[in-house]
């Protein structure tokens, strides 16, 4: 990511013992959307450090906490001040990057959907300000962005350009397609060329790559 801050000294960690225990914790929140989530981070503010909101699962160590982590460094490095708004994609895609895991089998599944014809287009995920409702929509939103990332950190053509691209996005509340415009030697002039470019990544992606 090319990153320009630290996260700082300080992160406080909490784990539940276990599901039911953390869904108690979110309810008593007023937050029932988090009940999906293996877990959420909260950003420091003033004297507060950073805070990581977890429970015990075999996916802790190598899926939650990257995944969380992904999304504290993001808003560090991106919005510091929590004035700003980052795009669900870039959040969930970014985040899913971190994880330890093959994207393989995720490309392959993302390749069967467009031969299919049954991808989210750029557009609506781009656009997405709430995760979709549907399970299967929603799948499919944290796959294709985590694709997309994925493209865009594999085609940089200078060092930290996808970070540069990312701070047009959130900073100059820029759409995707007009943020991009200028980057990556101008080869992505709409969001048609994206698509296309993006999608012939996906149908080429290996394990060799990761």
């Amino acid at each position: 990511l090319y990153l320009k801050r630290g996260l700082g000294k300080k992160c406080l960690v909490f784990i539940w013992k276990d599901r039911t225990a953390y869904l108690r914790h979110v309810c008593a929140l007023g937050r029932p959307d988090l009940a999906m989530s293996g877990g959420y981070a909260v950003s420091a503010v003033d004297r507060i450090p950073h805070q990581l909101y977890l429970y015990n699962s075999d996916r802790l160590f190598g899926t939650v906490i990257p995944h969380e982590l992904g999304h504290l460094v993001l808003e560090v490095s991106l919005n510091p001040s929590r004035r700003y708004r980052i795009p669900l994609w870039l959040h969930e895609g970014f985040a899913q990057c971190q994880e330890e895991k093959s994207f393989a089998p995720v490309a392959e599944e993302l390749r069967v959907k467009a031969e299919e014809q049954d991808l989210l287009p750029l557009r609506e995920l781009t656009g997405y300000k709430q995760y979709p409702a549907s399970p299967e929509k929603r799948k499919l939103f944290y796959q294709q962005s985590e694709g997309l990332v994925r493209f865009l950190l594999a085609e940089q053509t200078s060092p930290g350009e996808f970070f540069y691209l990312a701070k047009k996005i959130v900073f100059w509340a820029e759409e995707l397609e007009t943020a991009i415009r200028t980057k990556y030697n101008k080869k992505f002039p709409n969001l048609n060329r994206l698509e296309e470019l993006w999608i012939q990544y996906l149908q080429h992606y290996s394990e060799e790559e990761e």
